[in-house]
């Protein structure tokens, strides 16, 4: 009866310690985070007067309008001027990375920052902040006042960049 007690011991011991050991082996937990508005049609408000074209992307003349450098992976955009401080807790985050952070206003001196952000960025509320990467697709909307939604915005960030 020891016997077979110490077996069942050594069995529940060691299942754990060697399912353990194969997953560090031979597993791999990797993310992705697929660009938003590459398939189907685009949803858009009814007051934007633009064709789009699905894979979409950011339009060249809107990335001109920002003085994008081409080596910058991932650029961070945001709509709310109250957003300073968690855009800051970003920059401080990804201070290593080739990551811009814009506010739309610094761009949009005499352009309708509604227009901006509804027919070209295809933001809707409570988005505040979105991610673009370096080939003008938008990777992520955010909502810059929750700080839960920041730190997604900062691990997605990892994310693309580390497939890169």
């Amino acid at each position: 009866m020891k016997i077979r007690k110490l077996i069942f011991l050594t069995l529940a011991l060691l299942l754990p310690v060697a399912v353990f050991v194969f997953l560090k082996i031979f597993g791999r937990n990797e993310f992705n985070v697929p660009p938003l508005h590459q398939e189907g049609e685009i949803e858009v408000p009814s007051n934007c007067n633009f064709a789009y074209t699905s894979p979409y992307s950011i339009p060249d003349s809107i990335i001109n309008n920002l003085k994008l450098r081409t080596q910058d992976s991932l650029y961070v955009i945001y709509f709310d001027p109250s957003l300073n401080t968690a855009m800051k807790r970003v920059g401080a985050e990804s201070r290593w990375w080739s990551v811009k952070i814009l506010s739309a206003s610094s761009f949009s001196r005499g352009s309708d920052l509604r227009v901006i952000r509804e027919c070209v960025f295809l933001m809707k509320p409570p988005a505040s902040v979105t991610l673009v990467d370096h080939r003008n697709r938008i990777r992520g909307y955010y909502d810059g006042a929750d700080r839960d939604e920041v730190d997604r915005l900062i691990v997605e960030m990892k994310i693309i960049l580390k497939q890169y």
